[in-house]
């Protein structure tokens, strides 16, 4: 994926944009738990059984100031556990 000049000021933007609406943990799990809300994501409560879909997304918090994410994959691909760390820039675009 090559990135352009322009791409690179947009997406500085946006992470200069984030960073100042986040001037604590607490802010910045609020604004991402935003931005997976906006992109399907569903909150999930970690006192609760949790009813985890093929193809899902699903975040939990925990203590307001940490956050997780995750998709699941479709049921037929399904081999085993797999771990991906995603910037959030690739929500915001």
């Amino acid at each position: 994926m090559q990135f352009t000049d322009e791409q690179f000021k947009k997406d500085s933007e946006q992470l200069i944009d984030f960073i100042y609406k986040s001037p604590s943990p607490y802010h910045v799990v609020n604004n991402i738990a935003a931005v997976l809300n906006e992109n399907g994501f569903i909150r999930l409560s970690e006192g609760k059984a949790w009813k985890i879909n093929p193809s899902g997304r699903y975040y939990v918090i925990r203590g307001g100031s940490s956050i997780i994410a995750f998709n699941m994959p479709k049921a037929e691909s399904y081999k085993g556990y797999n771990i991906t760390a995603t910037v959030i820039l690739h929500l915001l675009r």
